[in-house]
């Protein structure tokens, strides 16, 4: 979790209620980061962004680490795979804004220092900066250049709904920033990847602040 603007609680929390299938849990006597909790457990983060263009709050993974100290990532190769797929839960109340500001973004070694590629002080071709997929029309989207999310049933995703759904990501879906750090490649890199990002982000000039309220559950690769 980062910048999280005036009000972020970011948790691993019990699932909301209505997931629309049955599922396993977690042994009763293993220890997760819900501080031991049994059971099935949810990303979730709740807040606000800041009410300033280009504010944004994250939530996000790391697909595994170079070593038992957690202080780098390891690179992933999952090209056997054709995206990723997982549950999302988000508040009736915000699931509007969130629409408009939501991402997906996958980061591979163009974007981390370790990969070689990526100089965390330069602008330019080199700069770190994540591929991006999201809401289709929504304003986040257009302004990042982000490809489409779909539904389970294959349809672009226009606006996410309070409560469970499930979203897909083909690795083409996921599409460098045009307008910053996206000159060092042009897709997504299956082989090489490192990390995933659930984004809000106040991408509107003089706009208010964006709330929000969701949970990422289920992460997993596409076959």
């Amino acid at each position: 979790m980062s910048d999280c603007g005036s009000f972020c609680r970011p948790l691993y929390s019990p699932l909301p209620a209505g997931f629309p299938w049955s599922i396993a849990t977690v042994d009763a006597g293993a220890t997760v980061d819900a501080g031991g909790t049994s059971g099935p457990q949810a990303m979730c983060i709740a807040g606000q962004t800041g009410a300033r263009q280009l504010a944004w709050a994250t939530a996000g993974l790391v697909f595994a680490n170079a070593d038992s100290t957690y202080s780098s990532v390891a690179l992933i190769d999952a090209s056997a795979y054709s995206g990723i797929e997982f549950w999302m839960w988000v508040s009736p109340s915000t699931a509007a804004s969130v629409s408009a500001s939501f991402l997906a973004q996958l980061i591979d070694k163009n974007q981390i220092p370790e990969g070689g590629v990526c100089n965390v002080n330069s602008n330019g071709t080199t700069a770190c900066a994540a591929a991006s997929a999201g809401i289709s029309g929504s304003t986040t989207t257009q302004s990042q250049g982000a490809g489409p999310l779909f539904a389970e049933d294959g349809s672009v995703l226009t606006a996410l709904s309070g409560g469970w759904q499930h979203v897909r990501a083909p690795w083409s879906s996921f599409l460098p920033n045009p307008y910053w750090g996206g000159a060092n490649e042009r897709t997504v890199d299956p082989q090489t990847l490192a990390q995933v990002y659930f984004l809000v982000a106040q991408d509107v000039p003089n706009g208010a602040a964006v709330a929000f309220d969701y949970c990422i559950y289920q992460l997993s690769f596409l076959p």
